[in-house]
């Protein structure tokens, strides 16, 4: 990210700054409790250690999949997010 041009880099800073005040924001109007923060935790961690983990597999699959559509694997850890955290009410 540090070698993209410097309109992309604040692009993309400024959209993280967002999602963190938006969290934030969430947190706060929203009553969140402590089990919450541990499902939180659990997923961030989880996700970080399939990324790691499965890294050189996902650029394996990636090259040998010139010219057929490649499925990313990565949004599971979304829909393990929403299946896992309680919905508001």
């Amino acid at each position: 990210m540090w070698s993209a041009p410097s309109v992309i880099r604040g692009y993309v800073l400024a959209v993280d700054l967002m999602a963190l005040v938006i969290v934030a924001m969430t947190a706060r109007i929203v009553d969140v409790h402590s089990g919450d923060w541990i499902r939180l935790a659990a997923l961030g961690a989880g996700s970080v250690v399939y990324i790691e983990a499965s890294r050189s597999i996902e650029r394996l699959r990636w090259s040998a999949s010139k010219g057929a559509p490649y499925v990313n694997l990565k949004g599971m850890w979304t829909f393990a997010a929403v299946l896992s955290l309680p919905p508001y009410m």
